[in-house]
């Protein structure tokens, strides 16, 4: 008998081509071509980690149950933070209460129902660009664009998502997408 090996789970909205096409853009503009593959930008609502495959037909059943309503949202400044041996430059989100209440009910769901351990840091919502083991020259770079040269754009959906770590990049699968409501309650 085998069993399968866990998934390495995240829930997120995905960004629509043009916010995609303009993080690439990036490279050129940072001369940076660590910028993550288009495919892997995405705002990451809840990183759930490792999950039995079982567990998930149950996550999407609950997932289906958040009524949240479509909002827009817009990129701000660059940042970054360190990590490990490096450095992470972010694009930051525009603060949005209708992003934070769908993440608090996305919490709400996964908090009260599965085993997935708890979020301890204070959620900054953000979209990775690129993992940097030399980063001051394009931190600095990136900080002196001022805003994040991206469009902003509708959200009317957000998904849970299968990552497969590989080398050189990870790889995302959509495992199950839901609609936001264009009238739900806020």
């Amino acid at each position: 008998m085998t069993t399968e090996q866990p998934k390495r789970l995240f829930i997120a909205v995905a960004f629509p081509p043009e916010v995609r096409e303009a993080f690439l853009a990036l490279r050129d503009v940072l001369d940076e071509p660590k910028i993550l593959h288009s495919g892997n930008v995405h705002l990451t609502l809840r990183f759930l980690g490792d999950a039995a495959p079982e567990l998930i037909p149950s996550l999407v059943e609950a997932l289906k149950e958040v009524r949240a309503p479509r909002f827009d949202l817009a990129f701000s400044a660059f940042g970054s933070f360190r990590s490990g041996r490096g450095q992470i430059l972010i694009a930051h989100l525009v603060q949005n209460d209708r992003l934070m209440e769908l993440r608090k009910k996305i919490d709400a769901v996964v908090n009260d129902r599965f085993p997935f351990p708890r979020e301890k840091k204070l959620y900054t919502p953000h979209a990775t660009l690129a993992r940097l083991p030399y980063p001051a020259k394009v931190v600095a770079r990136a900080k002196d664009l001022g805003r994040v040269p991206a469009p902003g754009f509708p959200v009317t959906s957000f998904g849970l998502y299968q990552s497969v770590l590989t080398h050189p990049a990870a790889v995302h699968t959509l495992l199950s997408g839901f609609e936001l409501d264009e009238d739900a309650p806020a």
